[in-house]
């Protein structure tokens, strides 16, 4: 077991009553309700009042603060939490009304947690009453380490792939969230004829222009790699920065097209301006 494992183990936990899940209308609720049961007999108002901020539900539930908001409207609207803001800066206070809550508690509550205190308790005798089995830690321990042992032995080891690496590389992304999108990109360049290689990604990633406040994206890769080879550069876009002037190398794809019909629109609009003005 790991250092942080048992650190989780250690840590204080929270006191959650299933029970009140079924009543209450799901675990949040139950969970919220259950943490301020906790802190009830431990408020400094006498009437039992109990001031938190979002931030301390967070920390101590890990509920978000949406969460938290969803689990306060149930509690309220079934009756059983009561919640106000005040003080400067404004923190909410809540206070639980036990009777309500008892009234929706089932009938046989009480006679269930005495039988389950029964039943863990013949379970735990029963358990301590048997005869402890001298080879059974022997045994369990030799399954685990070889188990242990095994585990990736057979795995393979995953192969390199320098066309993906290289248009990671060349838009910056992470492969974890972003695997599909590079893999559809991937397949395009393999489609062209001939296909791209790891080299012309790269070179095509050099030409980016500097002016431009971030990397490409992996549209941009896909759709404008073929500079790369007609000759076309982003030279003249660093002399000239002006986006809306790119133009790319396939002509007929249809976003292209729709991309230069755009450009040629504005164009034409800003000549008409400056024809106005003049």
């Amino acid at each position: 077991m790991t250092g942080k494992i048992e650190a989780i183990l250690t840590d204080r936990p929270v006191a959650y009553h299933p029970i009140l899940a079924k009543v209450l209308g799901g675990v949040k609720p139950a969970l919220f309700i259950s943490q301020l049961m906790y802190w009830t007999p431990r408020a400094r108002d006498k009437n039992g009042w109990i001031f938190k901020s979002a931030n301390e539900f967070e920390e101590e539930l890990g509920m978000t603060r949406r969460e938290q908001e969803t689990a306060r409207k149930i509690l309220v609207a079934k009756g059983v939490l009561r919640h106000k803001v005040k003080g400067v800066p404004p923190v909410s206070h809540y206070q639980i009304d036990f009777a309500r809550l008892e009234e929706l508690l089932p009938d046989g509550t009480v006679q269930f947690r005495q039988k389950r205190q029964i039943d863990f308790d013949e379970s735990a005798k029963s358990i301590s009453t048997k005869a402890p089995n001298p080879n059974r830690n022997t045994e369990t321990t030799a399954e685990i380490t070889a188990e242990t042992t095994n585990i990736g032995a057979d795995k393979p080891r995953r192969v390199r792939d320098a066309l993906f690496d290289a248009i990671v590389e060349c838009c910056g992304v992470d492969p974890a969230t972003a695997g599909s999108s590079i893999g559809k990109v991937k397949t395009a360049m393999l489609k062209a004829s001939p296909p791209y290689t790891p080299e012309e990604i790269r070179k095509w990633r050099a030409m980016w222009p500097a002016w431009k406040d971030s990397g490409p994206t992996l549209w941009q890769l896909k759709e404008q790699i073929g500079t790369v080879r007609n000759g076309s550069n982003h030279a003249e876009h660093q002399r000239n920065p002006k986006p809306d002037e790119w133009r790319v190398a396939d002509p007929n794809n249809p976003a292209i097209i729709r991309i230069n019909q755009r450009n040629a629109e504005r164009e034409a609009e800003r000549e008409r301006q400056r024809a106005q003005l003049r």
